[in-house]
């Protein structure tokens, strides 16, 4: 009898344990194996990447963006095609210095690693696998290069989206590198604090907006306020909390509304009618375009935070209603808020891989348009669409031959002598297709000045059919 309880005991303990490793492998298998599998610490991803031909990296058009090849000794190593062109978007790809970009993100995907199931898994342990998977962007390459050489001589972001998808059609980046030579160059590229070339400011890069945030608070004030209450007497300036705020040149605009105040970019106004709303408000818009939150996408993108909170003094509420004060985005941000406002009031999901493709040239995986947020009624968004093609009237006048287009620039001081500049627009006004936002950091010339270069890119967009 003793002993039989000793045996029950003994096979208690033995089942325990049992369930306790299955539990243990099955936490590592199922819940951390893609965090395990992608880390640039785990050397089986070496091994592999040495074993089969890594899947390429395609743009829309089925360019090779990034490939495997073997050098003279045998091993496999990445290359590059089209260099600094796409360095922030496709990555690099370094058994010194790790993975970025989508070989980083898809290199699951890339080394046909990504079927956890375990039939997936014993298949890849009985059949060898020779090929990875195929990752196919949205870009389009001639526009990615025209965007990276407008940007020559600059520092900055220029992205070219589709509102009505969220795909991404270009998105550029300078200063930039040759993901080829971040072996030889890295020492160089580190020590280059202040253009940062590995930075990637369309998506990682925080920046004051200027002006192009009172689209958001534009939204706000015409969903909380009257017909009558949005109209104002602008003297050129306001004084909040002893501080004054002035309009660009101090210029004194009369009598307007919303809609001029937004062709005029008129500071006092949105200072002074913001306060009507309050903060509270100011809070909810942001939330709704996805102010604070992660933004989801195919690579990493910086949280643009809310510039107000419950103890936001009146004088930050103003600086902050006009793009100035605590307010930071990032240019793909400020992109998608645009097309919100473009497709009549959804925020699209943006997305830059567009396919999954298999060895054999079958497609395995598709990503479908998704929305993120609704940002506000349609009713609401068309007034804004049709305020900002009043801006674009005015202000970007001859922007493309025989059509209009609406938009918004905005210019944020950093010192005295140093601004950022932006420029934002969609093309065509009554059905957009293209969304164009370009953020020029750290130039001594206003967002004005910059409409040129905008204007090369949409047209050259607009040529190539989209």
């Amino acid at each position: 009898m003793v002993e039989t309880k000793r045996y029950k005991r003994v096979l208690t303990f033995i089942s325990l344990l049992f369930i306790l490793i299955l539990a243990y492998m099955t936490y590592f298998q199922v819940v951390k194996a893609d965090k395990l599998k992608n880390s640039e610490d785990n050397k089986r991803n070496w091994v592999d990447d040495n074993k089969l031909k890594r899947g390429n990296i395609l743009d829309s058009k089925g360019n090779i963006l990034a490939e495997t090849k073997t050098d003279d000794s045998g091993e496999k190593y990445r290359f590059f095609p089209y260099g600094e062109v796409y360095a922030h978007i496709v990555g690099y790809n370094s058994k010194k210095y790790g993975k970025t970009g989508i070989e980083k993100k898809f290199n699951a995907t890339l080394l046909n690693k990504q079927d956890k199931t375990p039939i997936g898994e014993l298949k890849k342990i009985l059949i060898e696998q020779k090929e990875g998977n195929s990752v196919k962007l949205t870009t389009n390459t001639e526009l990615q290069k025209y965007a990276l050489s407008l940007l020559e001589g600059h520092k900055g972001s220029m992205i070219l989206m589709n509102p009505q998808t969220g795909s991404i059609i270009a998105m550029a980046d300078r200063p930039t590198f040759d993901p080829n030579k971040i072996e030889s160059n890295w020492a160089n590229i580190i020590a280059d604090e202040e253009n940062a070339p590995l930075i990637a400011r369309s998506i990682a890069g925080l920046f004051p907006p200027g002006s192009v945030y009172k689209l958001i608070t534009g939204t706000a004030l015409l969903e909380k306020l009257s017909p009558s209450e949005l109209k104002y007497n602008d003297k050129g300036s306001t004084t909040i909390d002893h501080y004054k705020i002035n309009n660009y040149a101090k210029e004194a605009n009369g009598n307007i509304d919303l809609r001029k105040a937004l062709v005029k970019s008129s500071n006092a106004y949105f200072a002074d009618q913001v306060q009507k709303i309050g903060v509270e408000t100011m809070i909810d818009i942001s939330k709704r375009f996805m102010f604070g939150q992660e933004i989801p996408f195919d690579l990493k993108v910086a949280v643009s935070p809310i510039p107000y909170n419950d103890k936001t003094t009146t004088l930050e509420l103003a600086t902050a209603a006009f793009g100035q004060g605590k307010d930071l985005v990032t240019p793909l941000h400020v992109a998608l808020y645009t097309s919100a406002i473009a497709n009549g009031g959804n925020m699209m999901k943006p997305y830059i891989v567009g396919e999954i493709i298999d060895p054999n040239g079958k497609i395995i995986e598709k990503t479908t348009p998704e929305i993120l947020s609704k940002v506000a009624d349609k009713q609401i968004m068309d007034t804004m669409k049709d305020y900002l093609k009043s801006s674009g009237d005015t202000n970007f006048v001859g922007f493309v031959k025989g059509k209009k287009v609406a938009g918004k620039t905005g210019t944020a001081e950093k010192t005295k002598d140093k601004i950022h500049s932006w420029v934002t627009v969609f093309y065509p006004v009554d059905n957009p297709t293209i969304v164009c936002t370009a953020f020029f950091e750290e130039e001594n010339k206003i967002a004005a000045e910059m409409i040129p270069l905008v204007k090369k890119l949409v047209n050259k967009a607009i040529e190539l059919g989209y």
